[in-house]
């Protein structure tokens, strides 16, 4: 797998990573903002209603963190700053439902996110990522994030008609490192 260099422009004058979090409640900002800066990242927020897209172009970030909201507006985030020439390589840490495998899921624990924010820092991504949530626009965000950037993307419901979920073969997303 080929790994992904950090350029100069996507850390700050010390040389730390630059996060760009996305997170639409306030207090759950202000954990994983306090859970990044503690892990030596970087941590800054788009202005007030400023578009993620804009945020990204002005800010440069190594990673985004984004937590897609009750509406569609986290789906449409993310693929304005997938289409972005510029910002197409940013590697984007999800947050969803709990219970999904190679995502971070709801409640948040943010030391997950900052680990997950130093494999994509690092250019550490797995392969294969099985990703179980009810809602199917948080399915189709989770795919639509990662299948362009070469991931084989799994989905399936937590529905309790099924014994056990679909699971690939072998996922390389589900233990931290």
């Amino acid at each position: 797998m080929e790994t992904r260099r950090v350029t100069p422009a996507q850390l700050n004058a010390v040389g730390r990573v630059k996060v760009l979090l996305l997170e639409p409640r306030t207090d759950r900002a202000d954990a994983l903002r306090s859970a990044l800066r503690a892990g030596g990242f970087e941590v800054t927020t788009p202005h007030r209603d400023e578009p993620a897209s804009l945020a990204a172009k002005r800010l440069q970030p190594t990673v985004v963190v984004l937590t897609p909201g009750v509406d569609d507006d986290g789906l449409v985030e993310l693929r304005a700053l997938r289409k972005d020439e510029g910002l197409r390589e940013v590697p984007i840490v999800l947050t969803t439902a709990p219970h999904a495998l190679g995502i971070i899921g709801k409640p948040l624990e943010p030391g997950e996110v900052v680990n997950a924010v130093r494999r994509a820092a690092s250019g550490r991504t797995p392969a294969r990522v099985l990703v179980v949530d009810d809602d199917p626009r948080a399915l189709e965000l989770v795919r639509a994030a990662l299948t362009p950037q070469g991931y084989e993307v799994e989905t399936c419901d937590n529905a309790p008609r099924r014994s056990q979920p679909p699971a690939p073969t072998s996922p390389t997303c589900c233990s931290p490192t």
